[in-house]
Formats: C-alpha cells, sequence, structure tokens
C-alpha cells in the first residue's frame, strides 16, 4: 500500500519505507544479549541468527526495494567472505536501534553501540554502513545443474547487515575490520534480553554521524562485555515465525549494480 499524500510505503510485512523522508523502519527482535563473537549486526529469516546481533523480521529484497526507494544505489566490492579491505566506496547508511526497557521508556542507540569491539575496548566506530545490496546469482538446479535458476543472494541466504564482510549483505561494514570475525560481541549491559521487539531506524549518511557517544569507551571501573569463542548455535528469536517470505525471486536493480556471479560455495 501506498500512501500517496504522505509518500509512504506499507506494503510489505514488517517494514515501512518513508519515502520523501528517506528513512526506513525495519521490525524485529534482539537475537543475542550475550554469547560467541559476531558476524552479522542482523540476519533474517532462515539467516545465522545465532551469530547476528539482531533478527530482523523482513524479507531482504523488501528492504533492498526500500533502500532503492530512498534514492540510495547498490555498490558492491566484496568479492569473498571475510575479505580483508576497506569499503571506500558507496553510499552509506546509518542504523539505530529502539525497543522498550523494563519500565516502558523507549530506548534508541545507534547500531555501533551495541557492538563491543575487543581490539579498541569500545563500541564499534560509528562509521555506519555501506549499501553493497547483495547481488543476483544464477544457480545450477538440479538433477544435472544443465538449467538455472537466478536467485537474490541476501534472501536466499538470510543475510542483511554484517559486521564480518559478505557479498551475500545488502548492508556491509565499511570498516577494515569487517575482514576479522574475532573482534565484535554483543555489549551485553547495553541490550534488553534477547528476543526483545524492536524497531530498526534506516536513514542515509549525514555530516557529524561520525561523532561517538561520551560512552564509547569502555570505563576502567566497568567490566569488560562477556562472550566471544568460535560461533555457536542457537535457534532463531521467538516471533521468528512471523515473517512471510517468498520465494527467491530477482530483485530490481538499477543497470551496471549486477556483481560479478560467483559460487556460494566460497561462503562459510
Amino acid at each position: 500500500m501506498l500512501d500517496a499524500a504522505a509518500g509512504v510505503i506499507t506494503a510489505f510485512p514488517h517494514v515501512r519505507i518513508f519515502v520523501r523522508e528517506r528513512r526506513i523502519e525495519v521490525d524485529g527482535f534482539t537475537a543475542m544479549k550475550q554469547g560467541p563473537q559476531l558476524e552479522l549486526l542482523a540476519c533474517g529469516p532462515g539467516g545465522k541468527a545465532y551469530e547476528s546481533l539482531l533478527f530482523w523480521n523482513v524479507n531482504p529484497k523488501h528492504l533492498q526495494f526500500g533502500l532503492l526507494s530512498i534514492g540510495l544505489t547498490p555498490t558492491p566490492q566484496v568479492k569473498r567472505f571475510g575479505q580483508r579491505k576497506s569499503l571506500r566506496k558507496g553510499e552509506r547508511v546509518v542504523v539505530e536501534v529502539e525497543w522498550k526497557d523494563e519500565n516502558g521508556k523507549t530506548v534508541r542507540r545507534r547500531a555501533e553501540d551495541l557492538l563491543y569491539d575487543i581490539s579498541r575496548d569500545g563500541c564499534m566506530k560509528h562509521a555506519g554502513w555501506i549499501f553493497t545490496g547483495s547481488y543476483m546469482w544464477d544457480a545450477p538446479m538440479p538433477p544435472d545443474g544443465k538449467t538455472t535458476k537466478t536467485i537474490f543472494m541476501a534472501q536466499e541466504m538470510g543475510t542483511i547487515a554484517v559486521t564480518y564482510h559478505d557479498p551475500d549483505a545488502i548492508l556491509d561494514t565499511p570498516l577494515r575490520e569487517g575482514g576479522d570475525n574475532t573482534l565484535f560481541v554483543a555489549w551485553a549491559n547495553r541490550l534488553p534480553e534477547r528476543a526483545t521487539p524492536i524497531v530498526a531506524h534506516i536513514r542515509p549518511w549525514r555530516a557529524g554521524d561520525e561523532k561517538e557517544p561520551e560512552d564509547a569507551r569502555r570505563r576502567n571501573d566497568e567490566e569488560r562485555p562477556p562472550g566471544g569463542g568460535a560461533p555457536g548455535m542457537g535457534p532463531p528469536p521467538r516471533g521468528a515465525v512471523e515473517a512471510t517470505v517468498e520465494p527467491a525471486d530477482p530483485v530490481e536493480q538499477p543497470a551496471g549494480s549486477k556483481q560479478g556471479e560467483e559460487s556460494p560455495g566460497e561462503k562459510k
């Protein structure tokens, strides 16, 4: 559904696209409060909730459509899973996470503030996320692989926003630290309990968004956030079954945005 007067698209479950305001809201849950090292800020249905900070209850192709609708252009830059590089091109977005605390008070923080960077003893650098846009892949189909089906890899893998570089992701960190999957854990005392409903607010990057809060670094009298170690397994958050996911199909993208075809066999 499109509210033409307000410029809001509400046709897709769990996502609201404010075209004129150039922002997006996505419903979801906290997937982790304490646990192993993270590779994703957010996964979607079918994704790796066991190594994601958040679960976004959205069909990835609908989020891709939303980002295109607010005027952003995808710029694929990562060819391999965990590629050690900085992402210097493309359009950047800010992600903020909102939830209600135990007293019903609204809490809203930058996504980076909820991720503890072991190497800098503080939050993840306020660098936002690059709209890399995932890619289309012509997957060989059984029984003989002679026919193919074009799939949108973010939807196929449930990979939406990552802290560890991944060509399947729609949003990727621009940081070189994105080539290291041992750095980030959930900052437990800043997070509500696992499976707490959240709304993710996404908007284009603006001047000054790199500024960090006063509590960006861990205080000397503050314990380091628990967690770390190899990613573990775990079920998706309660309520994840509410997501409505259609069979994978192509997503319209501007000409030239398709990334070179490579097999997901390189994936983890």
